[in-house]
């Protein structure tokens, strides 16, 4: 069997390595830090990407948490102005009227110019918009004439 002589060469090199002591610890050495170097890269790599992905995650979360704070500032700022004025709001109830009474309006307005010594010679209605709950208040023009 005939090898080729660059293998046999090869051979003959390795075997004088080997052979030699000094030579072999050196050798030693460097295998033992190849392999520690190789195993610490397979080992860190991934604790490294874990940990920057975890960071990557704790950084969007500090931004959504901080969104939901400003959320929450706003609601407890509304929900403030909205107790400050909830007694007020029974105000509007008592002086706004159910439904629109335009005789009865009328009626008033004919009684104060009669109190004030006005006769009263027309008194007449256009214009009536009635409200609805989340518009604005009703519209009723009127015309009195009197003298």
């Amino acid at each position: 069997m005939r090898h080729d002589p660059k293998i046999l060469k090869f051979r003959q090199e390795w075997l004088a390595v080997i052979g030699d002591k000094n030579q072999w610890r050196y050798f030693e050495a460097l295998l033992t830090l190849l392999l520690i170097i190789i195993l610490l890269l397979f080992a860190l790599r991934p604790t490294v990407l874990a940990i920057s992905q975890l960071l990557g995650q704790i950084k969007a979360r500090r931004i959504v948490a901080l969104k939901m704070q400003a959320k929450i500032n706003k609601l407890v700022a509304a929900q403030d102005s909205f107790f400050r004025f909830q007694d007020q709001s029974g105000l509007l109830d008592f002086y706004y009227p159910k439904q629109p009474e335009a005789l009865q309006g009328g009626s008033q307005l004919v009684g104060l110019a009669l109190q004030n010594n006005l006769q009263v010679e027309t008194l007449s209605f256009e214009g009536w918009k009635l409200p609805r709950k989340t518009s604005a208040p009703g519209q009723l023009r009127f015309n009195l004439t009197a003298r």
